[in-house]
């Protein structure tokens, strides 16, 4: 037998394996990124105005200005809409507006993902490229916040375009100039100033570190991106001011560095005893796994142990100390740090005997375990616990959502099979996708009911006396008005912007929270000085409770 037909044969035997690994990966990666996209309504609480603000793009054009139910929304800058406004107009038809507009996500997910495969390539080689795509996967907190249109996650893909650009820029690599560029721009563009700022402060840390990273090569690649960046970062802010010179230090001064001085007394405020253990909780399992990876690379070598990782490592420090210092901070700010810590974690070679190997990835996978625990939970009581009214048989099952929990199934089955499951890393990201569709496939129905507005909204506006020359509003969140303006159509007037025109309207919309009051429905407070029309809530919300009050004649 000739020395060459062994290797031939063993090609030919290999095929059908890596077809079973393109299958079941391709089953994996369809779930992990559609699954909780579709085949649902838009959930509180920044997707409600999310939806609505694209709602002004796409029917009124409102493309300059964000507008959120007939009034400006400068809270955040517009990038994110343009795309989910894009998306939307292309889509629309067969697909309804909000799950049209969740295209975006799509699009930043797969984008993120390329830049992170790409930055990870660079910087450690094409075999830890597909390891760092699978890091980004597995964190629960990505995994969920992905889902929701909101302006928060298009500073996951900002952040995948800059440490692609550090690292390029460590290696000195071409284009490392035109990647910063581009994620600068896209930061301010997203959400303002605080990921240009942190990037900029990463690299000035980085030429710091690194004196031989202080040639024309880098100084030429650092003027790029400047060339690169000022166009797009510039172009709607000087428009903006240009044209609504109001509006753009409303977005600026008071969105932008007000929120953060606190000088503005806007957003949520900043709990720094929280914080820690919240980023420590969400950043599971990525943290632990990246700080492993920079002390192993430290130990022994010192800073030439990051090699190709410096800018990356001080980009995710840079964050945490940002967001302490910050006057407003949620939970959500702590999105951008999973890209770099993606990164790291790719780096991470476990050291040791098989044992400790083992016992190292069985903490790490059981430290993620608890985290996804931990943010379901979170969201269970954010929704107000399990579902009380139970659907019959099957009838309540997503379908959609249950081919995506059969293709991970069926994916992990077949990777499985192929042997590819060895590896904890993608047991887990396989683990943990089934888990996610599956729960969504089961609980989609009822969560819909429990945070969606379609119901009570669509009935709220059928209920509305017509002829009314105008409608008030009073206590209405901003969710609560872009899905009103969303499903029922209706643009109000609110008693705390325009107190004296909202008082000539003969119909006026209450939100009412009970919680806050105490109250029963029966026992809360009855249109003062005007007459109950009609009042509901969602289904089992005890604690958002809407009415319309008429003007007696």
């Amino acid at each position: 037998m000739p020395a060459t037909s062994l290797p031939a044969r063993a090609q030919i035997a290999s095929r059908p394996i890596d077809l079973l690994q393109i299958a079941g990966w391709a089953g994996v990666a369809l779930a992990w990124v559609i699954a909780g996209l579709f085949w649902r309504e838009p959930w509180k609480a920044d997707e409600g105005y999310s939806i609505g603000i694209v709602l002004s793009m796409v029917r009124d054009a409102a493309l300059l200005v964000p507008t959120l139910a007939g009034e400006p929304f400068m809270e955040k800058a517009p990038l994110v809409y343009w795309l989910a406004a894009a998306t939307s107009w292309l889509f629309e038809g067969p697909l309804a507006l909000h799950e049209a507009a969740r295209i975006t996500n799509v699009l930043i997910i797969l984008g993120a993902a390329a830049a992170l495969a790409d930055a990870a390539r660079i910087a450690l080689g094409r075999r830890r490229a597909r390891n760092a795509v699978l890091w980004l996967a597995a964190s629960p907190f990505w995994l969920m916040f992905s889902r929701y249109l909101i302006a928060d996650i298009g500073l996951v893909l900002a952040s995948a375009l800059m440490i692609n650009g550090l690292v390029r820029l460590e290696r000195q690599a071409p284009w490392a100039g035109l990647w910063l560029g581009l994620a600068a721009g896209a930061g301010l563009l997203t959400k303002g100033l605080l990921l240009p700022g942190i990037g900029g402060l990463a690299v000035l840390g980085l030429l710091a570190l690194r004196p031989e990273l202080r040639t024309r090569q880098v100084v030429w690649a650092l003027a790029g991106s400047l060339v690169c960046f000022l166009p797009i970062a510039l172009s709607w802010p000087i428009t903006l001011w240009w044209q609504e010179p109001a509006l753009f230090n409303d977005w600026f001064w008071t969105n932008n560095i007000g929120r953060f001085t606190g000088t503005a007394q806007l957003g949520a405020t900043n709990e720094r005893l929280r914080l820690l253990p919240t980023a420590g909780l969400a950043l599971l399992p990525l943290w632990p796994v990246a700080a492993l990876a920079v002390a192993a690379r430290v130990r022994g070598k010192g800073l030439s142990g990051l090699t190709g990782l410096t800018g990356t490592t001080l980009f995710a420090l840079g964050w945490l100390p940002v967001l302490l210092v910050s006057a407003s901070a949620r939970s959500l700010y702590l999105l951008p740090m999973v890209a770099p810590l993606a990164l790291l974690a790719a780096a991470w070679r476990p050291a040791g005997g098989p044992r400790r190997r083992q016992a190292t990835v069985a903490l790490i996978t059981g430290l993620a375990a608890a985290a996804l625990i931990g943010l379901v939970a979170a969201r269970l009581l954010h929704l107000g616990g399990m579902p009380q009214q139970a659907t019959d048989d099957l009838a309540g099952l997503s379908a959609g959502q249950s081919l995506l929990a059969a293709a991970a199934l069926a994916g992990m089955l077949l990777l499985a099979g192929a042997g590819r499951l060895r590896s904890p890393l993608a047991a887990w990201v396989c683990g943990l996708t089934v888990t996610w569709a599956a729960a969504l496939a089961l609980f989609l129905p009822q969560a819909d009911l429990r945070t969606g507005f379609r119901e009570v909204f669509t009935e709220l506006a059928a209920r509305v006396p017509p002829g009314a020359h105008c409608v008030a509003s009073r206590g209405l969140g901003e969710s609560e008005r872009g899905m009103l303006h969303y499903y029922g159509e209706l643009l109000t007037r609110r008693v705390e912007h325009d107190p004296v025109t909202a008082a000539t309207c003969p119909v006026l919309i209450e939100q009412v929270r009970l919680a806050d009051a105490g109250n029963p429905p029966a026992a809360a407070s009855d249109c003062p000085g005007m007459r109950r029309h009609w009042q509901g809530a969602r289904l089992d919300d005890r604690q958002l409770l809407f009415r319309i009050c008429v003007a007696t004649p």
